[in-house]
């Protein structure tokens, strides 16, 4: 065979090095391959066996042509967006022990300024802690993205075989097949499962999801439910406030367990109905507020015309009732968030941002707004996004208020449960106590219902594993675990929530929230529980567990529930 030996013979060191380094990277940059050929063989899985070999072939194959074939403006294109690729999904693999999927990029877009704050920490409080804490995980995924980056623009002599001018003129298209192959696959399984993109190649499988991502969002049609139901009670509370704190753990508010974080709020349990330990909507900050603030019937969500960002949203229902709309954002500096559009922000009458204070202040900022709303003589409805308890915590109360010991410091990675609950008891005792401490000081409740809850529960190293909350594959349950207690000086109101919450002790969730707030606005029952399930003074007796992942249902996939968590076995293991 003298061309086979003749085109070996042109072969030059530099051909192989480069070669090494992409086979080096790939090997670096990509887990779970072997698992998953493992799987499919000893499952007798032939079909998705070739599908995925065929992908892993056309991606090298892809890998060669940018290395060998493509011009070098072509290479350094293909590079910078396959090296991000590549960077980025090994970083989150690393972080999380997940892959990255359609559902934990929408996850991630969704929390991206969640992401923002904890590496800017918006002071020098706690700015870098959460940059040193992966930074591990991140050098391993520069480490294989360097190697291949170097073996795709490492220059090589001029090539002295030919090549045919037509797959010169394709070669920048090449890379595309891998990216399109991917997008398929996904868009078959629905999106919804890790195993989409299960041991993909890690060069590629980012920019199929981005596509596929851009093109879900822009070309989705919306189209708003309007308030159907009519307010017909005569006299609501004058004030209806809604406090979503961030990050709390319904079993660190002592309250719910003699923890010791919440003492001022034990001082005046005659004036709360605390249901204790309940469910969120959803283990992650997008997903749940979307629940709380646009309304989702828990059998209904994700399937047929029960797509949560369809529907009409509270406001609308709090104008139609006769209220002023407020929206106090102490969290995110007045960005759109957690599914929020500018066409649900143009809805609210005020809009009040908490900016330009220290972190460990803005929680405190936001209880002196409501004391101003509280005093306002037309009725009021209050959405308010606290800043709350983060991570990383430190930063999130004062220096001064380390009162459990010993905590975390501002670069100390995750690896001491104590010190890191030392470290969220902290934060709890200052943005939750002492917030109500300070709201408290100069607010009647006469006149108004203040319902309060976390966004999500807190993974505190329960299972070994440094990510807090958002996980969309086998979450820990703690990631789900909030409070729902609500206060008022409206004696009848009061009796009614505290009879109700010694009914539904530790059976609410979030998806019982909303209801409450349309019933206590003056819409009927029936039809509050036709569109939106149960209130929570309401008998509960089926409770719900809650959605990891996308609250929206991709593809036609059903979401993923999750089973309500057991409040008293994971509590008593704390």
């Amino acid at each position: 065979m003298p061309k086979l030996d003749s085109l070996i013979n042109k072969i030059t060191p530099r051909d192989i090095a480069k070669v090494i380094l992409i086979l080096a990277g790939l090997f670096l940059t990509n887990a779970q391959v072997s698992s998953r050929f493992i799987y499919f063989i000893t499952h007798d899985r032939f079909f998705p066996l070739v599908v995925y070999t065929g992908i892993w072939s056309v991606s090298i194959a892809a890998l060669l042509a940018i290395a060998f074939l493509c011009s070098r403006k072509t290479k350094w294109f293909w590079t910078i967006l396959i090296g991000f690729s590549t960077l980025a999904g090994m970083t989150y693999f690393n972080v999380t022990r997940e892959v990255l999927s359609f559902d934990s990029l929408e996850l991630l877009w969704n929390g991206r300024y969640d992401a923002l704050a904890m590496f800017e920490g918006g002071s020098s409080d706690n700015g870098g802690q959460a940059l040193y804490l992966f930074l591990p995980q991140f050098l391993q995924a520069l480490l294989g993205t360097v190697l291949l980056a170097i073996g795709l623009l490492l220059r090589t002599p001029q090539q002295s075989f030919r090549i045919p001018n037509t797959i010169k003129r394709i070669a920048y298209l090449i890379p595309i097949l891998p990216s399109l192959l991917i997008g398929n696959v996904v868009c078959h399984l629905g999106g919804a499962s890790e195993t989409d993109t299960q041991g993909m190649p890690k060069q590629f499988d980012l920019v199929s999801l981005t596509g596929l991502f851009i093109y879900e969002n822009t070309t989705r049609s919306t189209k708003k439910k309007e308030a159907v139901i009519v307010a017909k009670r005569d006299s609501p509370p004058q004030h209806i406030i809604l406090i979503v704190d961030e990050s709390i753990h319904g079993g660190y508010i002592s309250l719910n367990r003699d923890c010791g974080t919440t003492p001022y709020l034990e001082s005046i349990q005659k004036q709360i109905a605390n249901f204790g330990f309940a469910s969120a909507g959803n283990n992650g900050s997008a997903g749940s507020n979307a629940i709380l603030r646009l309304g989702a019937h828990p059998d209904k969500i994700g399937k047929e015309n029960g797509n949560v960002l369809d529907e009409p949203s509270i406001w609308k229902y709090a104008a139609k009732a006769g209220f002023e709309t407020t929206r106090v954002d102490g969290q995110v500096q007045g960005r759109l968030v957690n599914y929020m559009t500018k066409d649900e922000l143009d809805l609210i009458d005020n809009v009040i941002i908490v900016e330009n204070v220290p972190r460990h202040d803005m929680d405190m900022e936001v209880a002196k707004i409501l004391q101003k709303i509280i005093k306002k003589d037309k009725p009021q409805f209050v959405y308010v996004n606290k800043q709350g308890a983060h991570f990383p915590y430190e930063g999130s109360y004062p220096t001064s208020q380390k009162l459990y010991q010993p905590c975390m410091s501002n670069s100390e990675s995750i690896s001491n449960r104590e010190r890191m609950v030392n470290s969220y008891k902290n934060a709890i005792s200052w943005t939750v106590d002492h917030f109500f401490e300070v709201l408290l000081t100069d607010a009647s409740l006469e006149n108004t219902v203040v319902i309060y809850t976390g966004d999500h529960g807190q993974n505190l190293l329960h299972d070994g594993q440094v990510v807090t909350h958002s996980r969309r594959v086998s979450p820990d349950p703690n990631e789900a675990i909030v409070p729902i207690f609500v206060l008022t000086h409206d004696k009848a109101l009061l009796k009614q929530f505290k009879t109700a919450a010694e009914t539904n002790k530790h059976n609410t969730s979030h998806f019982n929230i909303f209801p409450t707030i349309l019933t206590l606005m003056g819409y009927e029952s029936e039809d509050v529980h036709n569109l939106y399930g149960l209130a929570l003074t309401d008998p509960i007796t089926k409770p719900h567990g809650f959605i990891s992942g996308s609250i929206l249902g991709r593809f036609g996939k059903p979401l993923v529930w999750n089973p309500r968590p057991d409040f008293h076995k994971l509590v008593e293991s704390m």
